[in-house]
């Protein structure tokens, strides 16, 4: 018989924080894809941890590179691959901090 202690358990809340959006098999391997849900995915995950400033660098740095429209993924317009947005992106938020 177990006693009462080891009976018991721990609940603990768990959250995913995951960007919902089709697989698109079509585009699959070749660095096209557009990543900014998965990046407002993150965001939503800090503001959940509390690093409210840490996301709003990233959400800023998205949405400015969005409005320069210098590289931007196909689907929004632009030639840039996945890795240039992001990169780009990631430029942005060296020059936010």
């Amino acid at each position: 018989m177990l006693s009462r202690s080891s009976r018991k358990f721990l609940i603990v809340p768990v959250l995913f924080f995951c960007p919902v959006h089709g697989t698109a098999p079509d585009i699959a391997g070749q660095n096209k894809a557009n990543p900014t849900a998965l990046l407002f995915s993150a965001i939503m995950m800090l503001r959940y941890m509390n690093l409210t400033n840490h996301a709003a660098i990233i959400e800023r740095a998205v949405f400015d590179v969005i409005k320069e429209k210098k590289k931007l993924t196909m689907d929004l317009g632009g030639k840039a691959s996945c890795s240039e947005y992001t990169d780009e992106i990631c430029l942005k938020i060296k020059s936010l901090q």
